[in-house]
């Protein structure tokens, strides 16, 4: 079969990508979840003692590290009001879930991009992907204290377009 003969691919790419959008939603949650706990421990611990403009840089600068399964290992750190019923299996299978959809899918389902049925399959997977994380951000919302309107207006969407990375050398 030739590359031309095989069946439309748009659908499994729209479901691809909401898969990583939910899990990359899911991460930005956790991050500004665990970046307000550690402000808050910052600001309830502020002395007089000069270094609390060091404490404050170096939390920002480590709410913009780590990979998923860091930020989301913080999270069940930082949150032991999260960690109830199944929480701690769900973020684990979610940390899989992400590293899969990020390193191995495409090469594991790559004879499936050539079928209709296979195309099937890896959109079905992807919305169970997409499924499982927005569940989790659901269940983080409800559990973690936080003014998640803040939250929302700080990473939602831009108006307009959003500013090109490279503005400033173009």
């Amino acid at each position: 079969m030739a590359p031309d003969d095989y069946p439309d691919q748009s659908r499994v790419w729209n479901a691809y990508g909401h898969a990583l959008g939910a899990a990359i939603g899911l991460e930005q949650i956790m991050r500004w979840a665990n970046f307000h706990r550690r402000a808050l421990a910052i600001l309830a611990k502020e002395t007089s003692d000069g270094n609390s403009d060091a404490k404050k840089k170096r939390l920002i600068a480590n709410a913009l590290e780590g990979t998923f399964g860091q930020v989301a290992t913080q999270f069940r750190q930082l949150h032991p009001e999260a960690e109830e019923g199944v929480f701690g299996e769900a973020i684990e299978n979610a940390i899989e879930f992400r590293n899969i959809l990020s390193h191995k899918f495409l090469a594991h389902h790559s004879r499936n991009l050539r079928t209709a049925r296979g195309l099937d399959i890896i959109a079905i997977e992807c919305n169970l992907y997409r499924d499982h994380f927005q569940r989790i951000e659901e269940y983080i919302r409800q559990k973690v204290d936080i003014d998640w309107r803040l939250v929302d207006a700080s990473i939602g969407p831009f108006e307009g377009d959003p500013p090109h990375p490279f503005e400033e050398f173009l």
